[in-house]
């Protein structure tokens, strides 16, 4: 059976080369020789608080410094309180 396709050879430079041909490849980047702390801070980073029991997420600014947090620090703050007022527990006594 006889195929209508054919295929023409390839004429000038592609960009590919053979394989097990010997090929340069350029020299990468220097890394920055000095790299700020903050940029080594994932953002958003998670925090336990081990206190209270809950993971708290926080985001990051440029020197990082914590700009936000989830739950916000006035809710850590009132669950802390919450924690440090809880009421004994009292005998109750039933009324017949």
């Amino acid at each position: 059976m006889a195929h209508d396709l054919s295929v023409a050879p390839l004429t000038g430079s592609t960009g590919i080369t053979p394989l097990g041909s010997a090929t340069e490849f350029p020299e990468p980047a220097p890394a920055p020789s000095q790299v700020a702390a903050a940029s080594l801070i994932p953002n958003p980073s998670l925090r336990i608080d081990a206190a209270l029991g809950i993971v708290v997420i926080e985001f990051h600014g440029d020197g990082g410094k914590v700009l936000a947090s989830i739950p916000s620090q006035q809710q850590l703050d009132a669950y802390s309180s919450h924690t440090l007022t809880v009421p004994t527990p009292t005998r109750r006594t039933r009324i017949a």
